[in-house]
């Protein structure tokens, strides 16, 4: 579902991850990206380089991809498709094909909390 979405995107995707492992979201991510989407996307420093991680094929691609090094790691995932789509999961996005994404169509204030933690997280990330 989110490989989805993140293929409907017509500005911006940001992802705020523990880890991503999911291949079709990475790809999505790629597609975006050459379609000139704005991607951004963090992940746990713990894990960016982890077995499975899709880490390397998003950096290959071109895409910004920052790490956060933190005592604590990232307990929530989170994206963010042209300020209208929020999607959460537990820790980050798995590699089974649906996951356990919740998506929420939010807009307002609640949108621009989120927007402002993944600002946020992106200076403290390197």
């Amino acid at each position: 579902m989110l490989a989805r979405l993140i293929d409907s995107a017509r500005s911006k995707v940001l992802v705020a991850a523990y880890s991503l492992k999911n291949r079709w979201i990475a790809e999505a991510l790629i597609r975006a990206h050459g379609r000139g989407i704005e991607v951004k996307v963090i992940l746990d420093a713990s894990q960016a380089r982890a077995g499975g991680s899709q880490y390397w094929n998003l950096w290959l691609s071109g895409i910004y991809v920052r790490t956060l090094w933190d005592a604590r790691p990232m307990r929530y995932g989170f994206a963010m498709i042209d300020d209208d789509v929020f999607v959460a999961g537990s820790y980050g996005f798995s590699r089974s094909e649906e996951g356990y994404e919740s998506v929420v169509g939010l807009q307002g204030e609640v949108v621009r909390r989120y927007s402002e933690e993944f600002e946020r997280l992106w200076v403290d990330a390197k």
